[in-house]
């Protein structure tokens, strides 16, 4: 059974030996058993090992949320910006931020200008629908 730690860890210890993450992934690989028992571990009131099914909703919906509403994107980084106004660093975060929020209105830009194109490439014809 392949899990993965959502906290960080590296190696499992357990009573049937010791597991090492997978260090491209930072996966364990694991019997059933001891798999079925990290996935009941929670720390915090959430769990501290997930399986492939998991894994895969809860990356899938993250990476949805984001690219369903790139506007949140943009506005978290406008209000790091803010957040970020120390005197001793303010002239480089200004230009790194600047350079980002450029860079996430033309990729919003590029996306809204996508989606008027597929929209209008998918409404009806008015010149070629017939008459009544």
């Amino acid at each position: 059974m392949r899990i993965y730690s959502t906290l960080g860890a590296e190696q499992i210890i357990h009573a049937d030996g010791t597991f090492d993450a997978d260090p491209t992934d930072g996966s364990f690989e694991v019997p059933h058993h001891v798999g079925a028992e990290m996935l009941a571990l929670h720390a915090d009131g959430k769990r501290a090992f997930e399986d492939e099914p998991v894994r895969h909703a809860r990356l899938t919906a993250e990476a949805r949320a984001h690219r369903e509403d790139p506007a949140t994107l943009l506005s978290t980084v406008e209000a790091l910006a803010e957040g970020l106004k120390a005197p001793d660093i303010q002239a480089v975060v200004d230009a790194a931020v600047r350079e980002a929020i450029t860079a996430e209105r033309e990729r919003v830009a590029a996306e809204a200008a996508e989606l008027a194109a597929l929209e209008a490439a998918t409404k009806p014809d008015n010149k070629t629908a017939p008459k009544k």
